[in-house]
């Protein structure tokens, strides 16, 4: 018998990074192929520009894509288990 896979990914604070921002990037990055900073902005209660600055100064894009790689490679190996 297997061990289980872990369900951690691990989301860690970008360099200088504050905890406001980090929030909203969390919900940045949980909001998968309909990702938008508009909403993020609305959820978080910070203005467009703020936001905006968040994820251009934190390199969101990027983070979304390590995000989405792992996410992707736990359901690899999820279903590698299942057969």
């Amino acid at each position: 018998m297997t061990e289980p896979l872990s369900t951690k990914i691990s989301l860690p604070y970008a360099t200088g990074e504050r905890s406001r921002a980090y929030e909203a990037k969390v919900q940045y990055l949980l909001m998968g192929q309909y990702r938008n900073l508009r909403d993020v902005a609305m959820k978080s209660r910070a203005s467009q520009a703020q936001v905006n600055g968040w994820a251009s100064a934190y390199d969101w894009g990027s983070a979304a894509r390590e995000y989405d790689e792992a996410v992707a490679s736990h359901k690899i190996k999820l279903a590698e288990e299942t057969y």
